[in-house]
Order: structure tokens, then C-alpha cells, then sequence
């Protein structure tokens, strides 16, 4: 089942007035590539839209060759400056992101409400992964509207050493 994830130019347009107060999801980069390439990944993800920021490079982006538990400290550790969303954030793990798509990761996917539920899912397009964000940015998608059609779902509640395994597995 495919969820429609495109939108009409009134939501469009009223989305890039409201996007100018929303803070940008944090791109974390966990391959080795070019800044031409770097930056072609933010301009996919805005591809949609007529704001610039949909993702913004973490000041910590390039984090080549570590584990996504790196991305989360990082994310984790900024969250008090508010530069960027606090409950999203993007890994690019694959050179071939444009057919592998990207990782987004939550920090709570809402599942429970006495626990914090971090979540993965790969998104591609990247153009997809871009309004999958913004809709949950803007409260019209929840994860689980997007995330039961995938295979890809695996929730883990913050127990650390379940954490711990979550965050080094290999994507």
C-alpha cells in the first residue's frame, strides 16, 4: 500500500509561510562523499517545497565511516540549542543515496505513551523522505501512517542496552 504523500499548492504555499518558524532536520552524513553531492541531497529534499531549510546539515555532519549512534549523541547534545528539529533527524548511509534512499530516525514514534520509542525507517525517493518530514513536522502524518507500509519498521524502547544495539546495527 502506497501513502500519498504529495500536496496541493495551498498546502504547499501556507506550509512555506509556517516552514520559516520550524527549525530544519539535521542531516548527518555517515559515507564519504563530495560537498557537490552533499549538497545535492539538501536540494532533493527541498525539490517540493519553496523554503530552503527541509534538512540542514548538523554542525557534526560529516561523521564518515561511525556508527548512527554517533548521529544521535550529536542530535542528543544539540537538541538545548534548538537549530534543529528536536525529534528528527536524516542519515545518509549508502554512496548510491539517490536509488538506496535515505534513514530517518525519530525519537519517539509515538507508539507508547509512557516511553520514548526511537524508530528508523529508510525512505527514497529522498524527494519522498522530504515530505514525509515536512508532514510530520506539520502534525498531518503520524510515523505509523508512513511506517506500517514499510518492512523496514523496527521499534525499540529506551532501555539503554537495547539502545545500544539499535543504534550500531548496520542499516
Amino acid at each position: 500500500m502506497s501513502v500519498d504523500l504529495n500536496l496541493t499548492e495551498a498546502d504547499r504555499r501556507l506550509m512555506d509561510m509556517l516552514y520559516e518558524t520550524r527549525p530544519p532536520v539535521a542531516l548527518y552524513i555517515h559515507i564519504d562523499l563530495p560537498d557537490d553531492e552533499i549538497s545535492a541531497i539538501e536540494e532533493a529534499f527541498r525539490e517540493r517545497f519553496q523554503f530552503s531549510d527541509v534538512v540542514k546539515r548538523a554542525t557534526n555532519y560529516n561523521l564518515s565511516g561511525k556508527p548512527l549512534r554517533e548521529a544521535l549523541k550529536d542530535h542528543c547534545q544539540n537538541i538545548p540549542k534548538r537549530d534543529y528539529d528536536p525529534f528528527y533527524f536524516v542519515a545518509v548511509v549508502d554512496k548510491d543515496w539517490k536509488k538506496a534512499g535515505v534513514i530517518i530516525v525519530t525519537l519517539d514514534n509515538g507508539q507508547d505513551d509512557e516511553i520514548c520509542c526511537i524508530d528508523q525507517i529508510r525512505v527514497s525517493p529522498v524527494q519522498e523522505a522530504g515530505s514525509f518530514l515536512v508532514g510530520l513536522q506539520f502534525n498531518r502524518l503520524k510515523w505509523w501512517d508512513y511506517s506500517f507500509n514499510l518492512d523496514t519498521v523496527s521499534c525499540i524502547p529506551c532501555h539503554p542496552s537495547r539502545l545500544t544495539a539499535f543504534l550500531t546495527r548496520k542499516p
